[in-house]
């Protein structure tokens, strides 16, 4: 059940491409016993730095973004042959950075096994660059589970979408224009608490700091929200997809294994690079921050229910890699604090 994660290499310049090369082909990382996982798409991983310049001077792009760093990362404790998460990786790049060059790195000594790409933002077959969006990222995710199916890798499974009443009634619409509509007060405040929330424990738990009950139980079709003025209402009745038990659970088992994925890449916090004593920095998303949720509540002119694309299992957050959270670039000093939150099969917060 691999997901993926885009990071944010901030040092976009040669030296940075140089460096992020060279730790993701490290051999400590890449090696068991007399086979190396380490391969070139469309390059040769030694020479792949001097190639993917050769393109830039080719096309003359030496601005902006350089290159592209993501991950393609199984949860800790799931049981995949190296040479098998290897191949998925190599077959992903081949299939969606066909025209680029593209340096794919298994590594295998941490608990998950996990794959580094590093590739040319710059095209070798036209010169065109390569851009990222959320639509794109959503892509790589369908095709990254496409080829986990075919070899047998259980991914977790989409929740269907269902028909949802995305429109206000009458009487919602004319209670929302006075700024009275409880619906939107709560969507406004489901909003900011899952910008933090780990888990439907830690969830329930912070919206009972704002003044919410909620219950959500596995044998229970619908979470049921209990608003401060004691009106009730449930996940159904709220404006959007992503307020249904189905997504919710959806978001929360992601962020789990991607909280495992973090904790097993972190480390201690450092690593070297060849000769460059340069470290990877990474940032923690487990801690909990307070959250500000004044003037979100009652706040009626902001449209919440369909606008708001910050939980998505591709790790966006408004058409940006949320997963840039979680990974910076590697320079400078990393420290990083982990800990993530257990969670409940039945949860009831009252």
């Amino acid at each position: 059940m691999p997901i993926i994660h885009f990071i944010n290499n901030k040092t976009q310049t040669a030296g940075g491409m140089k460096n992020v090369l060279a730790y993701v082909s490290r051999k400590e990382k890449t090696v068991s016993e007399d086979k190396r996982f380490v391969t070139g798409v469309n390059c040769s991983p030694e020479t792949a730095l001097v190639e993917m310049n050769a393109t830039k001077n080719l096309y003359h792009k030496h601005d902006g973004r350089l290159y592209y760093h993501l991950v393609q990362s199984f949860p800790s404790g799931y049981e995949i042959a190296p040479e098998l998460a290897h191949k998925i990786a190599v077959e992903l790049a081949e299939k969606a950075f066909g025209k680029y060059e593209v340096v794919v790195a298994t590594h295998i000594d941490r608990e998950h096994i996990h794959s580094h790409f590093v590739f040319n933002s710059v095209s070798f077959e036209d010169g065109k660059k390569y851009h990222s969006n959320k639509e794109s990222v959503e892509q790589l995710m369908k095709l990254s589970d496409e080829i986990c199916r075919r070899y047998g890798v259980h991914v977790l499974d989409t929740p269907k979408k269902k028909m949802n009443r995305d429109y206000l009634s009458d009487s919602e619409y004319r209670s929302a224009k006075r700024g009275e509509s409880f619906k939107w007060e709560l969507m406004n405040v489901i909003n900011q608490v899952m910008k933090q929330a780990k888990s439907k424990k830690q969830f329930c738990y912070m919206m009972k700091q704002q003044g919410y009950d909620v219950r959500w139980e596995d044998n229970r079709k619908y979470i049921t929200y209990t608003c401060p003025n004691g009106r009730r209402c449930r996940d159904n009745k709220l404006h959007g997809e992503k307020y249904r038990k189905e997504n919710m659970e959806y978001e929360f088992k992601t962020r789990r294994i991607a909280a495992d994925v973090r904790q097993g890449i972190v480390g201690s916090g450092r690593h070297t690079a060849d000769g460059i004593g340069a470290r990877l920095q990474l940032e923690s998303a487990d801690r909990i921050e307070p959250i500000d949720v004044t003037g979100a509540v009652g706040n009626t002119n902001q449209t919440l229910g369909a606008g708001d694309e910050s939980r998505d299992r591709t790790g966006t957050e408004n058409g940006t890699f949320r997963a840039e959270r979680y990974h910076s670039d590697l320079s400078g000093a990393a420290e990083s604090g982990s800990g993530t939150v257990g969670n409940s099969n039945v949860v009831r917060c009252q």
